[in-house]
């Protein structure tokens, strides 16, 4: 008998075939699957990642204004589009960038960032984008009255730290400190804590200090002596508060960086003589290697001028600045010291010191009040007043440093006015918001400042 496979074999050849495409379909639906979940979770990684890639220019942004808090400058990739913004791109490769710019402030206002973060999703063309928008707030370089890096020493005999506002005529008059004007909010700040100026430990000894102070992170709280009080007004009005301090107007939390200074040029032409004077700044740049008058040698400022010392500084004569000028002095050298200031104006923003790295040394005469304010990171202040209360030096303005020390007869005055015209230390951030506009809408409708503020 003769036995039939060729039919048998031919269904098992087509059901084979059959359960092959089955499989194969059935893997190829299941590949394609997890080829569509790989790009949906590569599109969320790069959504996720545009934001960091937007913060980059932001930060980029915040490291402008440190360099140029008035907006006046171009360069460095940064170009001025007609009046109403800075802006800025930067690739951070082929498949990462940003566009950030910043609008100018408006009153009572810092600047608004905008930075669209841009990045491409894997095997695509196209770029998935996100927009921040950041406003700021000015961080002034003399927001409090007196701060110092490591310490300050109150070695003086009777030393007076009150504040004023040389812009308001209840708390000055005609710019001016005046004693039945002061107010009391002067700071005084050290990240450190005091030196021991007693048996008992670090302290104040005999100050008065009508404001708050505050010391370095566990520091234990200064000793003050008999006659000295630290308070409000009306505290420091009591004798029966003398040899305290005042609840809440002392604590220990005090953690601050000094950032150091920048040359804003590097050489200029030195400044002429005038009747009477040895040096006449009118408004200009100046430079001069060895900044030094003898007593009857004067200084007068004329107009609104900056001043580079690249050796020393030793006046000793007058120094006097009209009420309609000002002056910002770099100091490069190793020592300074000044006699004092007459700032006709009052105003401590119309004086600014500035110590670079180099600048370790910086002695206020006693013979002379001073009116201005000190930033020299790097220095240690020596502010000398006078042998008996009758002619105890005025301090009126700010200082900043990395050691300060009060000696004599000496009273400082912080002048409030720093702390809302003074010099700009760079911007902080105050809200942090995402928003739906891209910079193409921001182009195409002219968006100003307070437009951009206010977007949603």
């Amino acid at each position: 008998m003769k036995i039939q496979l060729r039919k048998a074999q031919g269904n098992v050849l087509f059901g084979t075939v059959v359960a092959t495409g089955i499989i194969c379909l059935y893997l190829g639906s299941y590949l394609t699957l997890i080829r569509n979940e790989n790009l949906l979770t590569r599109s969320s990684q790069t959504w996720n990642a545009a934001i960091p890639i937007a913060e980059a220019g932001v930060e980029e942004a915040f490291s402008r204004l440190k360099w140029d808090t008035n907006l006046t400058a171009t360069g460095y990739g940064w170009n001025l589009i007609g009046t109403n913004y800075y802006i800025k791109t930067n690739y951070l490769n082929t498949n990462e960038y940003y566009v950030v710019g910043i609008f100018p402030g408006t009153t009572n206002h810092g600047p608004v960032i905008v930075s669209e973060g841009f990045a491409k999703p894997l095997l695509r063309t196209d770029f998935i984008s996100r927009t921040i928008r950041v406003n700021t707030r000015a961080r002034m370089l003399f927001g409090l009255g007196m701060v110092a890096d490591q310490t300050i020493n109150f070695s003086g005999d009777k030393v007076t730290i009150d504040s004023y506002d040389s812009a308001d005529p209840l708390y000055s008059t005609n710019g001016q400190y005046i004693a039945t004007k002061r107010k009391d909010n002067a700071t005084v700040a050290v990240n450190s804590t005091l030196v021991s100026t007693t048996p008992s430990g670090p302290g104040l000894g005999n100050v008065d200090i009508y404001g708050k102070i505050t010391t370095g992170p566990g520091s234990s709280k200064p000793y003050i002596g008999p006659q000295g009080i630290v308070g409000s007004s009306n505290y420091l009005a009591n004798s029966a508060n003398l040899g305290t301090i005042q609840s809440g107007a002392w604590t220990n939390d005090a953690n601050f960086d000094l950032d150091s200074v920048d040359l804003p040029f590097t050489s200029a032409v030195a400044p002429p003589s005038g009747t009477g004077y040895k040096y006449v700044l009118g408004t200009g740049d100046y430079s001069l290697s060895d900044f030094s008058t003898k007593n009857n040698e004067n200084v007068l400022i004329t107009g609104n001028a900056r001043l580079l010392v690249t050796s020393a500084i030793d006046l000793k004569g007058s120094f006097t600045i009209q009420t309609n000028a000002s002056l910002q002095l770099y100091m490069s050298g190793a020592s300074a010291s000044i006699n004092g200031v007459q700032n006709l104006s009052g105003r401590a923003r119309n004086f600014s010191y500035y110590g670079t790295t180099n600048n370790t040394s910086l002695d206020i005469g006693a013979n002379g009040a001073f009116t201005g304010s000190l930033y020299a990171p790097s220095a240690e202040i020596k502010l000398h007043g006078g042998g008996n209360p009758a002619n105890g030096t005025d301090f009126s303005g700010s200082s900043v440093s990395k050691k300060t020390t009060l000696d004599g007869h000496f009273s400082f005055h912080y002048d409030e006015d720093l702390a809302r015209n003074g010099p700009i230390n760079g911007y902080v951030g105050t809200s942090w918001d995402e928003l739906i506009l891209s910079w193409n809408t921001i182009r195409l409708s002219n968006m100003t400042t307070t437009q951009v503020r206010a977007a949603e």
